[in-house]
This record gives C-alpha cells, structure tokens and sequence, in this order.
C-alpha cells in the first residue's frame, strides 16, 4: 500500500535501564499526560495556521517556545495557532527525526544520522550506523536506540548517549519499524515478519519474540507503529492488502481488530494519551483520528480539511494542554503514488 512519506520516487551492553528517562519537555510522548480522558468530539478539532518556513523568525520563535520534531521536520509554536516547520513539506528524503537533549537527531533510509540544535543547521554524526536501512529511534534509559537494518550486516539496531556516538547492537532484531517503551520496563519493538514481527527487551541486549499475530497473514503482515499502555499494547500495519491493527495484554497472542477503517485507508501513527488509543491517519483522502479507550473498539473522526483537499494525519503530540496532529497535504503523482504539498496541522484543547 503507497503512502505519502515513503513517496520521493515518522544500547551498547553498558545500558542496562529498564525504564524510558524523561525527555525535553517538547518532545515528551502524549502518554505523560495526565487528566480526564480525551473525546473525539468533531467540532473541538480545529486547523492552526502553518508558517512558510523563514530562518530569522523560526530563531525568534524557538528562544521562546522549544523544539517541537514531527513529520520529519523541527517545529515551532509561534503563538496559539500558528506553526513553523524548519524545512519544506517536500524538500528531502529524511526518515525520521526526534528531540535528544535539548537538540535534534535525524536519520535516513539510507544510514545518515545527523544532529541539529535549531532544526535549521545539520552535522553528521561522529560515528553512524553507516549503510543501513533506518526506521526509527526511541529514548531508553540515557541513550537513544536506533531500529533497522544493516546493509551488509546482520545488526539491527545502535544505541547512542548522544546522538551522534553510535554503538552497534548485536542480537537485534532485524526489519523493525518502530517501538515503544513499556509500562513495566523494557521495549516493544514491531516490524515485518522475520521470524516475528514484534519483540521485547529489557535492556536492549537480549531480545525475545513476543508473540503472534492472529489470524496469521502468511507472511505479508507488517507493522509500523506501537503503543503501550498499563493494561494493553496495540500496533499498526497492514496486512499487504488492508490496514489493520492488533491488540495484546500479555505479549503472548495478538487479536487483530474488526476491519472498520474503510475502503483505501492507511493508518500513519498511534500514541496514548491519557489512557486512550490514538491513531492517525487517512481514510480516502481525508485525514483522521481513530480513538479507542481500550485499544479494541474503535471510533473515527474525520478532520477538519477545505473542500477538494487530499490530506493525511500523520502523527499525535501532547504540547501544553492541547493535542496536535501533524499531517501533509498530497496530489496524486500520476505514478501510483503521493507527493507532499504542503503541511497541515490541527489542534484539540484537552479537558482539564
């Protein structure tokens, strides 16, 4: 299945944490919010006004407000309902980009890492992963893990303290596309099916299957996000012909969900905030949020988009009270794909 961010043609062994350390405030993961639970009530979502890009006022902004990483991108807030990306929505080919210490760590499909402190100036990592097919990072204990795959090796992950020193892990698994931290310790990580398409480790040293998905998609099943709350964990995938997604509360069996995305859907990211289930994506071309309190039961709700506008969520931040979602406007490429037009960004106020 195409989608628009795969179309330009989001620990060394002395690592022993068992627990994620808290990030910069503006890269901290929706999960740390606390409050009533969230609704998906329609009309509470509305779209903020994103900024071309502009070097002196992107400056300006961050001395006041922070770093904010989504969609590929460094973000600013530049008052309560406006937003600057560092980059164009279609100027690049980076795979991801997080916040590490206060700065930036930005990878690619093809094995750069580079660091950044403003989102606007990039260095090459000291020591990077060299060639190699890299998915995404997460923070554990004091160092970020970098998930894919070697091209000429068989490691599948690195640890680094700072982004920029990187540690090769033997024993990973290899072909994972994303991870999460878990409540009780340790990593969830998920990827494509070889020989299992979800793992978990304690220290990122040693890694164990964690369970099946089911009913079994002969191999084509692959997964692209995860998330994790006390009581449950649900990923994100495909099974090669229609989105879907699979719940577990022991990492032992994985039930998939009842197919209620809809026709060409896609779904990009998920996160929990508060206690709920949060997945982004598009359905058609509309952009859309799927809640669930349980991370079984699903309810969608469409964003707000001008008429005639292609869009797509992409991924979900908690930043000062409110949710924003963080997607792209695409035009059909006339190739079997999307191209990024522009970007889009949407607000919902949190109840207190």
């Amino acid at each position: 299945m195409t989608h628009c961010r795969l179309i330009t043609t989001l620990l060394a062994a002395t690592v022993m944490a068992a627990a994620c350390a808290a990030p910069s405030p503006s890269s901290a993961p929706a999960s740390a919010s606390a409050g009533p639970a969230i609704n998906g009530d329609q009309g509470a979502w509305r779209m903020a006004t994103v900024v071309p890009p502009d070097q002196r006022a992107f400056q300006a902004a961050l001395s006041q407000g922070g770093l904010v990483a989504a969609v590929q991108t460094a973000w600013v807030e530049m008052d309560g309902n406006r937003w600057m990306p560092a980059d164009a929505a279609i100027m690049f080919d980076r795979a991801g980009i997080t916040v590490w210490q206060g700065g930036l760590v930005s990878w690619d499909h093809g094995g750069a890492v580079r660091t950044s402190k403003d989102g606007s100036s990039w260095i090459d990592a000291v020591s990077g992963p060299g060639n190699a097919s890299l998915e995404t990072t997460v923070a554990f204990g004091d160092h970020l893990v970098l998930l894919g795959e070697g091209t000429l090796t068989t490691i599948g992950a690195w640890s680094s303290p700072d982004g920029s020193v990187w540690t090769p892990i033997k024993g990973a698994p290899l072909k994972m596309k994303a991870a999460t931290t878990m409540q009780g310790g340790g990593l969830l990580a998920v990827g494509r099916a070889a020989p299992s398409a979800t793992w978990t480790t304690l220290d990122a040293t040693k890694w164990k299957p964690a369970g099946d998905l089911e009913p079994a998609g002969a191999g084509t099943d692959t997964l692209y996000g995860v998330a994790a709350s006390d009581a449950r964990s649900v990923a994100i995938g495909d099974t090669g012909e229609a989105a879907a997604a699979w719940s577990s509360d022991d990492l032992r069996k994985w039930t998939r969900s009842p197919n209620i995305w809809g026709k060409d859907s896609y779904l990009s990211g998920i996160t929990v905030v508060r206690g709920t289930f949060v997945i982004t994506g598009r359905r058609g071309m509309t952009p859309v949020v799927w809640l669930s309190p349980d991370g079984t039961v699903w309810s969608a709700f469409d964003l707000p988009i001008a008429v005639g506008v292609n869009a797509e969520a992409i991924e979900t931040i908690v930043r000062d009270g409110k949710l924003v979602d963080f997607g792209y406007s695409t035009e059909d490429a006339h190739n079997g794909g999307w191209i990024r037009t522009g970007y889009l960004v949407w607000t919902s106020v949190l109840p207190v």
